[in-house]
């Protein structure tokens, strides 16, 4: 799976035109993950923005709905981790605002608090705080 990884991106632009917008979205998410991954962030976050214009010309479809807001809200986490990391704070605190609007959530407790404890505390991945549990 790995050597495949390396073709997320041409592959994402062959969907990108030919107009299947979700695909594309799809495959430049993975291709940011590779990116950040490879603690390229500036690649990193210059392919979510391109995946974040994708999800938005999916918009209008509204059999992708499910799709879109569930990839939405993972680009928004994931924009948000490489923007932290290029220090780009104020942006980064919008897509974390953004994701947490869009998945409903207002409290940290409220049962993915992974994000805010993360950033606002400073608590390791995969770790929850002391509150939720």
């Amino acid at each position: 799976a790995k050597e495949l990884s390396v073709w997320n991106e041409p592959i994402a632009d062959h969907f990108g035109r030919g107009n299947e917008w979700d695909k594309a979205a799809f495959y430049l998410l993975g291709a940011g993950q590779q990116a950040a991954n490879a603690q390229d962030n500036a690649k990193a976050l210059g392919l979510y923005d391109r995946a974040a214009e994708m999800l938005e010309l999916c918009e209008t479809d509204t059999n992708l709905g499910p799709f879109v807001n569930r990839t939405r809200l993972e680009l928004l986490f994931k924009r948000g981790d490489v923007r932290r990391q290029l220090l780009q704070m104020s942006p980064a605190v919008e897509d974390y605002e953004q994701a947490i609007r869009l998945a409903g959530i207002f409290h940290p407790y409220s049962g993915r608090c992974g994000v805010w404890c993360r950033f606002f505390a400073g608590i390791p991945q995969g770790q929850s705080c002391q509150a939720y549990r």
